[in-house]
């Protein structure tokens, strides 16, 4: 059996591209893989096989969008549908300064997100209602919503739209065919730039083949 991706090359690859993680934000990665491992033995946070793969198909495509977003946010975010808190979560490890939410509809997966931002010490606002649903007044929408998209592109972004103050952007982990669902979006007339993986993501992983971060604003 392939040996999986560790914490450790998870580190040693972000320190090549100027990520240096201090001993603490270690230690947050450690508990953080740990509670998912934990948790879900008894609840269906992540898939069985990816419970031995979460440093490769989780932490480092969720590292991969943090490393791909403004590098001063003057603005709050929120993870859409976050599950078990990918990409939110990795987000606020890996920087703390950004102010950040959480917002999911399943409450064993906010159970699960409390419990991991109090033992990790996450100051992140944690909301357990369906994302249509949620109805920020005008001065506390969101400047960038971030998403592992399962949904297709222009579901996402008439769920998300709501939520995204003016000259605020949408920015979608998307994988597989997710191209195609540029096209479903000319409706919208938005702006649409597609971030593939630089080639250094992609020789420390094959796994990041045709992942992309679809970013959409108006």
């Amino acid at each position: 059996m392939k040996h999986p991706f560790n914490l450790e090359k998870f580190y040693s690859f972000l320190s090549t591209q100027a990520i240096v993680l201090s001993g603490h934000q270690q230690d947050q990665f450690r508990m953080y893989q740990e509670l998912l491992k934990t948790w879900s033995v008894k609840q269906n946070l992540v898939s069985r096989t990816d419970v031995f793969h979460l440093v490769e198909r989780h932490f480092l495509p969720s590292a991969h969008l943090s490393f791909s977003l403004p590098a001063i946010i003057n603005g709050k975010l929120i993870d859409i549908g976050t599950g078990a808190g990918f990409p939110g979560v990795v987000l606020k490890i890996l920087r703390p300064e950004l102010s950040l939410t959480l917002i999911d509809s399943s409450r064993k997966k906010i159970l699960f997100l409390e419990e991991v931002c109090e033992q990790l010490k996450l100051d992140c606002p944690i909301i357990c209602q369906r994302v249509e649903e949620y109805e920020p007044p005008e001065s506390e929408k969101y400047i960038i919503v971030i998403s592992r998209a399962v949904a297709n592109l222009d579901l996402l972004w008439r769920l998300s739209e709501h939520l995204i103050k003016f000259g605020g952007s949408l920015y979608a982990l998307k994988g597989g065919d997710s191209l195609r669902e540029i096209d479903d979006l000319q409706d919208h007339r938005l702006k649409v730039e597609i971030i593939s993986p630089a080639e250094e993501w992609l020789k420390v992983s094959n796994y990041l083949v045709h992942k992309y971060i679809i970013k959409l604003g108006k």
